[in-house]
């Protein structure tokens, strides 16, 4: 399976989400992102963070944080979520999954390039 950034409990997942207030920040840039898991990840997801939506949100404003903290004038911006029809046992695998024809095909309904 994926590695997945482990947060030990609820409270930590608050702290986390609250700590990234980015409502200031106006980059000019922004990159669409879809965000794509495997059903492992899912299940984490919901597990840990009640949906798979609040989970991609956060991944989103963490990666948005360390643009903002890096100054680079461009955001993420989530567009969707996808979840692959199989788990991927290592990195390089879920790649390949998440650009198979399903994925292309859910990118070209959100209008994504690809």
């Amino acid at each position: 399976n994926l590695p997945i950034p482990v947060m030990a409990d609820q409270k930590m997942w608050e702290k986390t989400v609250e700590a990234n207030d980015l409502s200031d920040w106006h980059p000019t840039y922004t990159i669409d992102f879809l965000a794509t898991f495997d059903p492992s990840a899912e299940e984490w997801a919901l597990e840990h963070c009640g949906t798979l939506q609040a989970y991609a949100e956060h991944v989103v404003k963490s990666m948005n944080t360390v643009m903002h903290n890096s100054d680079l004038d461009g955001q993420f911006r989530l567009v969707g979520t996808f979840v692959t029809t199989q788990n991927a046992p290592t990195v390089p695998q879920g790649l390949t999954m998440a650009m198979n024809d399903e994925a292309l095909r859910a990118a070209e309904r959100w209008g994504l390039p690809i």
